[in-house]
Order: C-alpha cells, then structure tokens, then sequence
C-alpha cells in the first residue's frame, strides 16, 4: 500500500499528528479491502 497524498483543510500537507484527521489518497494492495472509519498507523523501519 502506497500513500500518494494527504490533504489538511484542503491543504498538501506531508506530515500529520494525533489527534488531527485530513484526506488521504492511497494505492496499491490491499486498498479495496480498507473500509470507511479505519485507522492506518505508519511504523518507522530500523534500518538507517
């Protein structure tokens, strides 16, 4: 799964923190499966 933006206000925004919400266009597998209302976390790799 791939995101391509995330929009604030109508903004482009590239970074957002809890407990705010915006727009998000995602792509990619496992996109059809995602329903309305789901929270999508991001975990930050180890590797340098």
């Amino acid at each position: 799964m791939k995101l391509d933006w995330i929009r604030r206000y109508e903004k482009p925004t590239n970074f957002l923190e809890p407990p705010h919400n915006a727009k998000v266009h995602l792509s990619g597998e496992g996109v059809e499966e995602l329903k309305r209302g789901v929270i999508i976390e991001a975990v930050a790799s180890k590797n340098p």
